[in-house]
């Protein structure tokens, strides 16, 4: 998730939040997740909305 948030945002701390607030989202919307096997691109694609909105 690190190499990920870092593509897109500059500062270390500022991928710290955004890998803090993607874990926060994707615990709080797990129900929402319609097939398992694709777990690992739906948290991606969350953690890329927080980068682009820091």
């Amino acid at each position: 998730m690190y190499s990920t948030a870092k593509t897109i945002l500059i500062n270390d701390q500022d991928c710290a939040d955004a890998i803090q607030e993607t874990i926060v989202k994707a615990f709080s919307k797990i129900g929402t997740l319609r097939n398992d096997k694709y777990a690992k691109t739906w948290l991606i694609r969350i953690l890329i909305n927080e980068c682009y909105t820091l």
